[in-house]
């Protein structure tokens, strides 16, 4: 049975979901979990050397990128422009 199909039949009263639990089942506080021994280290504020590098290298490019995405759509202008 398709979910069109099965959606047409609920309209129409042949499938009736009921559920046994109650919505105060679903709406209890969610505990506070205990720390984990990796938390310390999301605080940390020393970054990895390695990491630091690639970062700057994705940033470098990013902006190369960028420019030259500008450096297309000036030329593109001008090519429309000279049409």
């Amino acid at each position: 049975m398709t979910i069109g199909a099965m959606t047409e039949a609920e309209a129409e009263g042949e499938f009736e979901f009921t559920s046994d639990s109650s919505d105060d089942e679903y709406h209890q506080p969610i505990p506070d979990l205990p720390p984990r021994s990796h938390d310390h280290e999301a605080g940390s504020s020393s970054i990895d050397p390695a990491l630091l590098a690639i970062l700057n290298r994705m940033r470098a490019d990013q902006q190369r990128m960028a420019e030259d995405q500008a450096k297309c759509d000036r030329e593109q202008a001008a090519i429309a422009a000279a049409l």
